[in-house]
């Protein structure tokens, strides 16, 4: 393996102290497809392949009415104030949150894209998010419909990503509030064909304060549970997938390898016709030449040339057409000779037909495709067992504390 074949884009050492093993396997993955000079996305594309990256983050959005608690809920969940909070009845546009320190009570940590929509129906679809939280709060609920008409909207086509909560769960009274607002709720989405679901879930929520005792039931720890299960979800099939694209690319460069063996093969056995037809149509009226030479002239004219073993060999060489010739009639000669010109010809013109050879790869680019297969097989897919495995070690690790 040359020096050129070489992983590249390998994290820093600053990268591998700070982040945590479910960051640092997402972005490896994510490097080994977009490397510059070895990438997996690179590699397929020279046989004929597209694949796309991985992304490095998982991607959450967050939707709801407004004062529904969305802002508050990545503040705490990323525990930094970079969210305002207010009661406004909206805020123009998005908010991309992509820093901040994660929760470190939840063991599948790593860092995500928190999108809190606040924006009309028909500027979002939902394509890229990973999952799609809808907060429903028990102050503006009767102003719900507008986040129903978008939840309708996403359900039709991502709806395995929708989770539903009751956010602000704290400020809803007594049990018996609680659940009239969430049969409230529920009533209405069940009005919409595409919701009217069996096991509907709607858990119920809000950020716990250490020096406010409430009695309603937090069960923020599912969001949390959920944004857990999709990260390590994210993660393991992004590894099954490294491993099949790199099967895939492994699997395209063999049969580019076979293809040019085979035209490699086609191309000498066509070589070797245009030698054998182009001997055969070159040699019938070269040999008639030669015997009309030869007929033309006495045997001592030739030993002075080709001395006596000379002329008695050549005389040898041309004796069966000589013998063909004289076979002939006198009166038939001309046609003969047209015949045979005739044949020359066609065997010249089918050893031009096979001049047209296959086209193949040279040394440099057969080479730098063989490399390009034992890096895919070797160091990525070795890089991806590697990475399958602290990932494993994590989780076990995780298990038994």
């Amino acid at each position: 393996m040359s020096g050129r074949m070489k992983q590249r884009r390998a994290l820093n050492p600053v990268d591998l102290a700070t982040l945590s093993v479910n960051e640092r396997i997402l972005r490896e993955c994510h490097n080994l497809y977009v490397d510059p000079e070895n990438g997996l996305v690179k590699v397929a594309c020279n046989v004929g392949l597209n694949l796309l990256a991985p992304r490095k983050k998982i991607i959450i959005m967050l939707i709801g009415n407004h004062s529904a608690g969305k802002s508050t809920f990545i503040n705490w969940y990323i525990e930094e104030h970079v969210q305002k909070t207010g009661v406004a009845i909206e805020t123009q546009g998005f908010t991309i949150v992509t820093s901040g320190r994660k929760r470190e009570s939840l063991t599948g940590n790593a860092t995500l894209h928190l999108f809190p929509y606040l924006k009309p129906l028909q500027d979002i679809s939902g394509d890229i998010a990973d999952l799609t939280f809808v907060f429903f709060d028990p102050i503006g609920q009767a102003l719900c419909k507008r986040t129903i008409d978008l939840v309708e909207k996403l359900n039709t086509r991502h709806g395995d990503r929708l989770r539903f909560y009751l956010s602000k769960a704290d400020e809803a009274g007594d049990e018996s509030d609680r659940q009239k607002v969430m049969m409230q709720i529920v009533q209405e989405l069940c009005k919409r064909p595409g919701l009217n679901k069996c096991g509907f879930d709607m858990p119920t929520i809000y950020i716990p304060l250490s020096n406010k005792y409430i009695r309603c039931v937090n069960q923020i720890d599912v969001v949390c549970k959920d944004i857990e299960k999709t990260i390590n979800r994210t993660i393991q099939n992004m590894l099954n997938t490294l491993e099949k694209d790199c099967e895939h690319v492994a699997e395209l460069i063999n049969a580019r390898i076979e293809e040019d063996n085979k035209a490699k093969a086609y191309n000498f056995d066509a070589s070797s016709r245009v030698i054998l037809l182009g001997l055969v149509g070159l040699l019938l009226p070269f040999l008639l030449f030669v015997n009309f030479v030869v007929s033309s002239f006495s045997k001592e004219f030739f030993y002075s040339f080709l001395g006596q073993n000379g002329t008695e060999s050549l005389y040898i060489c041309l004796s069966p057409v000589r013998g063909f010739w004289q076979v002939i009639p006198s009166d038939y000669h001309f046609t003969a000779l047209g015949i045979i010109l005739f044949i020359s010809i066609m065997f010249l013109l089918l050893a031009r037909w096979f001049t047209r050879l296959k086209p193949t790869m040279n040394r440099k680019d057969r080479r730098n495709l063989l490399e390009k297969r034992d890096y895919v097989q070797n160091i990525v897919k070795d890089k991806k067992h590697h990475l399958y495995q602290e990932y494993l070690e994590q989780s076990i690790t995780e298990q038994d504390l």
